[in-house]
């Protein structure tokens, strides 16, 4: 009877041990070009919140003169399993490598037909909701864009969203600023706001504040730079929630697109008062930052 015991045991021992042997972990790798600051914090923040999800990380910081065969050596070298491209010039090499099939990009201005990853644009399911509880008087939002650099991915349910969504695309910036002036000028209400691109030149965006001023008219950017022209609120992407959503596809390890979902709103007071819209101090401490 003890022999039969001992080797149910000794069988059991070797099955558990077997069930139990870890599965190879996975080299993830994220490769970002070297900036200086305050550049460098925007890869910095976005790989923070890769690391919440994915861990252990291996990074690679692209040199400034860097060419295309020095990056691909360095890729041969460490063999990943996924790589992570952040910015541009990341993701124009990942795209030339035998590597692109199992990359993802991020922090660039994408569609789903260019690239897997999370793009820049963001989703206008996200801003409708932001600007329903922000701004609830709101009944329309003109969204004028350069098509060389599309702002907003649009969601079938901004056809029907509150506040309406509704897109003016330019073919290059001269058409797009055409248009921006005309919706000031004939079309946009008070009840009106105005999402400017945000490669909008700044001679041209003191023009287009000093009108929209004068009209009433609620100016929105995805620049934070804009917010000192005039503009009463920025959106921009929350570097950190990037990050994660960026770890969170690599994890799923399924090729997939998306748009930004967490973003930061910042604010203009001065425009806000201007506009007679108020805020509850709970809100205003809720924007990532204020401008008196």
């Amino acid at each position: 009877m003890s022999r039969r015991i001992s080797k149910a045991l000794l069988c059991l021992w070797l099955l558990l041990t077997y069930c139990t042997v870890p599965a190879q972990e996975r080299h993830v790798l994220v490769l970002y070009p070297a900036a200086i600051p305050p550049l460098d914090s925007i890869y910095a923040a976005t790989i923070k919140g890769i690391k919440t999800k994915v861990n252990p990380l291996s990074l690679i910081e692209i040199p400034e003169n860097a060419s295309f065969a020095d990056v691909q050596a360095s890729l041969d070298q460490q063999r990943p399993d996924n790589i992570i491209a952040l910015g541009n010039q990341a993701a124009e090499f990942i795209h030339q490598s035998p590597y692109r099939s199992q990359a993802l990009i991020g922090l660039v201005y994408f569609s789903a037909a260019d690239y897997p990853g999370v793009s820049l644009r963001l989703d206008s399911q996200v801003l409708a909701s932001h600007l329903q509880r922000l701004t609830p008087g709101i009944k329309r939002v003109l969204i004028v864009e350069n098509s060389t650099h599309p702002i907003l991915q649009q969601n079938p349910s901004a056809t029907v969203s509150k506040p309406l969504l509704e897109i003016r695309t330019g073919n290059n910036l001269m058409a797009t600023l055409r248009i921006l002036g005309q919706l000031l000028e004939q079309e946009a209400k008070p009840d009106d706001a105005i999402l400017i691109p945000a490669d909008i030149p700044k001679d041209i965006l003191y023009e287009v504040s000093k009108m929209a001023w004068h009209k009433n008219i609620m100016l929105l950017s995805t620049n934070l730079s804009h917010l000192e022209y005039g503009v009463l609120m920025t959106f921009n992407p929350n570097l950190p929630a990037l990050g994660a959503q960026l770890g969170d596809m690599v994890n799923r390890q399924t090729v997939t697109y998306e748009p930004v979902k967490t973003v930061d709103i910042a604010l203009n007071k001065r425009v806000a008062q201007h506009l007679n819209i108020q805020f509850d101090p709970s809100v205003l401490s809720a924007f990532s930052l204020v401008l008196e």
